[in-house]
């Protein structure tokens, strides 16, 4: 876990997702595939009163540093912005 002013990141792997937290409340969410030698990136969503560029970076910093740790790779990088 680590943190960016008040928001905290981590990764559920049960779950299979990484999570920014303010404080207790779920603000950002980042739906990931574990298929042992790769993360592919299924979903992203932020909560409307937050703004998404100070959210995702965190949650995409976060899942890369998770699998340097790994050792694996990150597939499927490409957005579609959610309205």
């Amino acid at each position: 876990m680590f943190t960016e002013s008040t928001i905290e990141y981590q990764f559920e792997r049960e779950k299979r997702r990484v999570c920014a937290y303010d404080r207790e409340k779920l603000v950002g969410v980042c739906l990931v595939e574990d298929a042992g030698v790769f993360l592919a990136i299924r979903h992203i969503n932020v909560d409307a009163s937050y703004d998404p560029r100070e959210i995702v970076p965190g949650l995409l910093r976060y899942l890369y540093c998770h699998a340097l740790e790994r050792r694996i790779k990150i597939d499927n990088l490409s957005f579609v912005p959610l309205r």
